[in-house]
């Protein structure tokens, strides 16, 4: 009744605006009027509940919607239990009646898929589930988005177009985006390994080693620790990089870009090597860098950052 209401009461508003020659009356177009009556998809809710009581592994495979993961504390008498809700959306309810979702469990594996068929592809799924704390974690999507919390498994999350957002991993992350899609990881205790072809990655308080590599997007990654035999490895094609260090960080320092300069606002002592002052030794100046970071000689950690067409910056993690 409400949406009844609403839309008369456009129909009448356009109207008398265009019998009086408003000024308003220019302000709309269709595009607006289409967005504004479209029409909300059907939507089917199913959950279920599995035991994990032996499962150390879960593996969800979806074509087209989310999967949001969340996990449960210890202390819940519920720990050995899955939880699981996927809403299904068509533009019709038969359509949505059509996509079928399946589960396997094998020996210590539950597997949980959209099947593919021409329906579900007509679709989407948005899977929600909560989780035992320590599953490993095997997360994929064709078109959308992967976001996780709380999780002390292995994580790798695939998305071909869609975001990735990981929170509180104690873990190794390993998120891809193998189309377009920005990669944003939060509070990392233990390794990242996360890649995009063309989006944004986006890393805060990250304690363990960082490999990063976007070929048309920006990499910001701010690192709270570098640990003893631990590296950083940031790579873009078409992108700058802004790398933000505790000023105490011990470690080799390469950095190189073709089509930018490399900036740092720490103290690096410079390799010593043989050149000529002349225009190219000084451009190669601002556009390659080979120290050392720290008071300590021969470090045991490296920072390496690559660059074909973008900035580097490397930064404070406190003021930058």
């Amino acid at each position: 009744m409400f949406i009844y209401h609403k839309r008369a009461s456009l129909y009448v508003f356009i109207s008398i605006c265009s019998l009086h020659n408003s000024p308003l009356h220019c302000t709309f177009s269709l595009e607006k009027v289409t967005s504004f009556l479209k029409v909300t998809p059907h939507q089917i809710v199913e959950q279920k509940k599995y035991d994990a009581s032996s499962i150390s592994t879960l593996i969800i495979k979806n074509i087209s919607g989310s999967i949001t993961i969340v996990t449960k504390s210890s202390p819940d008498p519920l720990q050995a239990t899955i939880f699981m809700q996927a809403t299904k959306k068509a533009q019709t309810h038969e359509l949505c009646q059509e996509i079928r979702i399946g589960s396997l469990i094998d020996q210590s594996t539950l597997r949980i898929f959209t099947n593919d068929s021409p329906t579900s592809h007509a679709g989407t799924v948005d899977y929600h589930l909560i989780v035992p704390t320590t599953l490993t974690l095997i997360l994929e999507t064709e078109k959308g988005d992967i976001c996780t919390e709380d999780t002390h498994g292995a994580l790798t999350a695939t998305s071909s177009k869609g975001s990735i957002t990981c929170s509180n991993s104690h873990h190794t992350v390993t998120a891809q985006v193998k189309e377009s899609g920005s990669i944003t990881i939060e509070q990392a205790y233990k390794p990242i390994y996360a890649s995009t072809k063309k989006g944004t990655i986006t890393i805060h308080d990250a304690a363990d080693t960082i490999t990063a590599c976007a070929h048309k997007g920006k990499i910001n990654a701010h690192c709270s620790a570098l640990p003893h035999h631990g590296y950083i490895n940031l790579k873009t094609e078409t992108g700058a990089i802004a790398l933000h260090i505790p000023a105490a960080t011990q470690a080799t320092v390469n950095a190189h870009t073709t089509h930018g300069t490399v900036t740092s606002d720490h103290l690096i002592t410079l390799l010593p090597h043989k050149t000529r002052l002349n225009v190219h030794a000084w451009n190669t100046f601002k556009k390659e860098v080979h120290g050392v970071l720290g008071t300590t000689p021969q470090p045991n950690s490296s920072i390496v950052l690559s660059s074909l067409n973008g900035n580097i910056k490397i930064l404070d993690s406190i003021t930058g």
